[in-house]
């Protein structure tokens, strides 16, 4: 599985392979410190923050998308 996240109106996108438990947090859950962070996603030892100029999904290894995190439709 792996989080993939691409700036809005962006052709590339980052990869983070995951090989354990997903935890995501969304504004829906509770507040963050900005208004900008709309999620974070928690696997391993790791925190990725989502910011909501930021498109981001899971994905499994053939790249079909599992969860959608943030998504835009307006501006991608």
């Amino acid at each position: 599985m792996f989080l993939k996240i691409s700036q809005k109106q962006c052709v590339t996108a980052e990869y983070y392979p995951i090989k354990s438990v997903v935890s995501i947090t969304t504004i829906q859950d509770g507040e963050f410190d900005t208004s900008e962070i709309v999620a974070k996603v928690r696997f391993n030892n790791d925190a990725v923050t989502i910011y909501k100029y930021q498109n981001a999904w899971l994905v499994n290894d053939e790249g079909s998308v599992l969860e959608v995190i943030n998504r835009d439709y307006m501006w991608s």
